[in-house]
């Protein structure tokens, strides 16, 4: 019998690495077709040359480890070890295929974020992206390529003639992984992206994303809080324990332009889809957005706006709430804590508060930011009219939800069902998203035509046109959609006590930029019956900026009740018709890390330091002084970001509470670790109990260990009288929200109301956690909460 080590000699050495160097030309050149086929890039060639260079290069020290593993599986059987090889080989190939299409489709590299959504965000991400049937035909291909390759291979007899070339190129190869260090991609540089292997860097970022370690507990240091505060003199700011609260001051600037009516407005707040503030130009020589052009020289326009992160997670919070990220995106994480946002306040102040969205409300967690804002309607696909037509993606089946023209028919439909008090509405539009599913494609698609041949469109321009006009169609479609909404709310008596702010989430990430900055410069249009005068501002102002001057605004003018303390990130808009900026904006990019800061007229992206000027227009500045002065204050943000998350400092609880006329019955608190296998843990006795008719209570806790679901502890609450009879016993079911792969504190909840008649409220109170199963369990930062109205 052979020994193992003769298994690896000249012949079946030489073909194993050659299967996989011809593998990995041949899913270069699937990308470079499909790239070509989808994508408008310069110098693609280029690129995919130095691209299939490095493939080789970053791939050699994950094949020498396979190779080791062949080795040692030949003890076995050389059979096995040759099934298990090229079935490694089968599966990187069909996984690599898959992201080398995605990219081709979105002009985006998936990474660790794939997993930072719940299964159910994972699967919605892949089944609207169309792959199209000849894809689906090479993702077959691509798997049983190492076997077929492998079988020809083993014909040739000249491959151990020339067994110490491909030794030496391997070893060559080898070397450079160690001395090449290639730039780092960070979702912004599309030439970059081209010439990184997609697969490496996807299994890099998960990496990455599970060895970074979170401390449990977390501390913030004073210089970093100095650090951060000091770039918001205006704002007097109160305690490190809350290191975001400071006083409210208002900051109006918008009662210059729209001036006060007899009532409270109505405010409409439509975050568009991909909305990207040069759709409002001239666009490769034609006008994509006549309609939305005139509103915003109607009204009030920022052309140099941002989004505060580069996917549509953050839009919600940072519009109506300017809120900090937190560890994913703060409507992600598994406790949202107590917060102050346009929602809840005008809720308290009067307004009918609602959400309107297309899709699923589930996705990125809408519905826990709306359930804990109080959303009052939450209109959603789950729950459209029937009359309208579902999107369905034809290569998977998918129900994506409706298009735009139908979410805004639904709106006006239910509209006038709803209690008549001023409307706080906000939209959350789908269709310049994929699939970009929009109604009466056939007219879009010859309104497009007629477009891209007039007399002002270049031929390179038009055949960019063509390559994109899946995109460009959408964006001609919300135009329209737009239109239309406008014209119908125009037909209403409440029209002219109503204003719109209209802005992008994002702009559509599948297009290309002109440089980094700009995947994240959207439009702001606020467009009103009640402005006095049009006016173009030239200030950098971004999403955070949103929230703090539509309460100014309606504070100032309808003196509105707004609370005494925030921890808005934005210090409101700034209405300066030179460019100029006095803006703080941490970004979160697409891997759901603040890599991002802009600083007055300065963009810092990884070590580079840009200058920003009016377009949102970049040029790199080779000061490393800056550099570092900049990486400190994101790093400062990042600390107190990751404290507020953690810890659940975003504010006191008296605070929230006391502006809401809630009154604190009963707070308990224990920072501490709980580990029992006991079946009862008490965790409150007052024999002194204030009740109240009406009593709310809220738990939270992190979980370090949970057995599985059906024998999670639970929370019970026994309310008695004087004489220690019980009035009313309540099981509350701890609800477990880990199934954020990528966030490592996991956290569980449970939520209860209670009713007592006037003549027997709650005089004594027992709280516990009952383990009916006895498994055990650890958990750490619970918190505790009992308040009334």
């Amino acid at each position: 019998m052979k020994k193992p080590l003769s298994y690896f000699s000249k012949k079946n050495y030489s073909r194993f690495l050659l299967v996989a160097l011809i593998l990995i030309f041949l899913l270069r050149c699937a990308e470079y077709y499909f790239l070509k086929a989808g994508q408008h890039i310069p110098h693609l060639f280029k690129n995919q040359i130095i691209g299939l260079a490095k493939d080789c290069i970053t791939f050699s020290p994950w094949l020498l480890f396979m190779l080791i593993l062949q080795y040692l599986l030949s003890f076995l059987s050389r059979k096995l070890a040759d099934i298990v090889f090229l079935s490694m080989l089968s599966a990187f190939a069909l996984i690599h295929f898959s992201f080398v299409r995605y990219f081709a489709y979105t002009a985006q590299m998936l990474d660790s974020s794939l997993f930072g959504n719940s299964l159910q965000e994972a699967l919605f991400t892949v089944r609207t992206t169309p792959l199209g049937k000849l894809s689906y035909l090479l993702l077959l291909v691509s798997a049983i390529i190492p076997w077929v390759v492998n079988t020809v291979l083993k014909k040739f007899k000249w491959i151990e003639r020339y067994s110490s070339f491909v030794f030496l190129l391997f070893t060559v190869l080898l070397l450079l992984s160690i001395f090449i260090n290639p730039p780092t991609y960070t979702g912004i540089d599309i030439t970059i992206a081209q010439r990184t292997n997609k697969s490496i860097y996807f299994y890099k970022s998960v990496s990455r994303a599970y060895l970074s370690a979170q401390p449990s507990n977390a501390r913030l240091n004073e210089n970093n809080w100095q650090i951060y505060t000091s770039n918001f003199p205006e704002k007097q700011f109160e305690s490190i324990q809350y290191p975001l609260l400071y006083k409210n001051n208002n900051n109006d600037v918008l009662s210059a332009y729209i001036k006060k009516s007899g009532t409270l407005p109505n405010i409409v707040i439509i975050i568009v889809e991909g909305f990207g503030d040069k759709f409002l130009n001239e666009y490769y020589g034609i006008n994509l957005m006549p309609f939305t052009k005139k509103l915003s020289e109607k009204g009030l326009y920022w052309g140099n706006f941002l989004c505060t992160s580069q996917r549509s997670f953050a839009a919600l919070p940072s519009i109506t709430g300017s809120l900090p990220h937190a560890e994913r995106g703060f409507t992600i994480q598994d406790r949202i804590p107590n917060h102050f946002s346009l929602y809840n306040i005008l809720k308290t102040n009067g307004y009918q508060t609602a959400f309107y969205y297309g899709q699923g409300r589930w996705f990125h967690r809408k519905i826990n930011y709306c359930l804990k804002n109080g959303v009052e309607t939450i209109v959603d696909m789950t729950n459209y009219n029937e009359k309208y037509d579902s999107v369905i993606v034809k290569e998977t089946g998918y129900f994506w939800g409706y298009r735009d023209l139908d979410l805004f028919k639904q709106y006006l439909d239910v509209i006038d069902t709803l209690p008549q008090k001023p409307r706080f509405d906000v939209f959350f539009t789908g269709s310049m998203h994929p699939p970009y599913a929009i109604s009466n494609e056939g007219y879009y698609k010859k309104k497009l035509g007629l477009l891209i041949t007039g007399k002002n469109v270049s031929a390179e321009n038009n055949l960019f046109l063509s390559k994109y006009g899946t995109y460009i169609r959408s964006i001609l479609y919300f135009d329209d959609v737009l239109k239309f909404f406008i014209e119908e709310m125009g037909r209403r008596a409440d029209f002219e006590n109503t204003i719109f702010i209209i802005t992008g989430d994002h702009p559509i990430t599948d297009l290309p930029f002109d440089n980094p900055l700009q995947r994240f410069h959207v439009p702001l249009i606020i467009y009103s019956p009640l402005l006095n005068r049009p006016a173009q501002f030239k200030s950098l102002n971004s999403q955070f900026d949103i929230a703090p001057s539509v309460l100014s605004y309606l504070e100032a003018n309808h003196r509105i009740k707004v609370p005494p303390y925030t921890t808005f990130i934005g210090s409101g808009l700034d209405t300066l018709g030179s460019f100029s900026s006095n803006c703080f904006v941490p970004i979160m990019g697409d891997n759901r890390e603040i890599e991002n800061l802009v600083r007055d007229t300065l963009y810092l992206s990884e070590n580079a330091v840009y200058s920003i000027s009016d377009g949102i227009l970049i040029h790199e500045i080779p000061d490393s002084s800056k550099a570092s002065i900049l990486r400190e204050q994101l790093s400062s943000f990042k600390a107190i970001n990751n404290f507020v998350n953690w810890e659940n400092r975003l504010m006191p609880d008296t605070l929230f509470f006391n502006f809401f006329n809630n009154s604190i019955l009963k707070s308990f608190e224990h920072k501490g670790v709980l580990a029992s296998k006991k079946k009862y843990y008490d965790l409150i006795f007052d024999s002194n109990f204030c009740g109240k008719e009406r009593i709310y209570c809220e738990f939270s806790c992190e979980l370090l260990e949970m057995p599985a679901k059906d024998k999670t502890p639970s929370i019970v609450y026994e309310f008695k009288d004087k004489n220690n009879h019980t009035l009313k016993w309540q099981n509350a079911y701890l609800t477990r929200n880990g199934d954020n792969a990528m966030v490592k504190r996991k956290y569980a909840d449970s939520r209860l109301s209670l009713s007592f008649p006037a003549d027997s409220v709650p005089e004594a109170l027992k709280v516990y956690i009952w383990n009916e199963k006895e498994a055990f369990y650890k958990i750490q930062q619970c918190k505790l909460v009992i308040y009334t109205d």
